[in-house]
């Protein structure tokens, strides 16, 4: 037979139920789409096809209680790959050292994306690479914490890649610290260390 509860056993309820730990709000560093020149109020006049992009800091419940990390525009490379050391090697395009042709200027990514090894294999994912210095096509705060729902604009970078191509797709990278320095460490495992997102591609001609 249930009993009705007493006045003071709602109070004890009451009680028991304020003092329930809340859960720790966890975070998420979500890629925005690329903008082409026709979407830009006032592209650079001297690049042919401006192309940009951004992110910002969201709340989600399957996130991270990171809040620090940022974003980058790659451009996409092509070769089939399973890791990014796949895709580092086909980033570097032959020039002077000290130029944006250096390869230790350049970053490779292996996007998870179902492609087709030259094996005939399906291979885990696709060569992407960041063309330039991290100054030029990224926007980071490894040590400061993002604003929550707050709009990060990345630079406005040249569409053509390789220089001279008709068109190029791109997309945004965001990473996000799991641990200290996940995003800058070069041995870090994703999911573990950092969290990789990718935004749509977007192609510009």
């Amino acid at each position: 037979m249930r009993m009705p509860c007493s006045g003071s056993g709602l109070a004890v309820l009451a009680l028991a139920f304020l003092a329930w730990p809340a859960a720790a709000q966890t975070w998420r560093v979500e890629p925005g789409a690329v903008v082409t020149g026709a979407q830009m109020l006032s592209p650079p006049k001297a690049l042919r096809r401006p192309a940009s992009g951004s992110f910002k800091l969201v709340a989600d419940p399957a996130g991270a209680p990171g809040r620090t990390g940022g974003a980058c525009l790659i451009a996409l490379q092509g070769d089939a790959c399973t890791t990014d050391a796949d895709c580092s090697v086909h980033a570097a395009r032959p020039s002077k050292p000290g130029n944006l042709g250096d390869a230790r200027l350049h970053q490779g990514y292996c996007v998870p994306e179902v492609t087709i090894a030259p094996s005939g294999l399906p291979a885990l994912g696709t060569c992407w690479v960041r063309p330039g210095p991290q100054s030029a096509y990224c926007r980071t705060s490894p040590l400061e914490p993002l604003a929550p729902n707050e709009v990060v604009r990345l630079p406005v970078v040249e569409g053509a890649y390789p220089k001279g191509a008709r068109s190029t797709s791109w997309r945004v990278i965001t990473c996000q610290n799991l641990k200290p320095g996940g995003c800058a460490n070069a041995e870090a495992v994703d999911g573990v260390d950092r969290q990789y997102r990718y935004g749509p591609a977007q192609r510009v001609r």
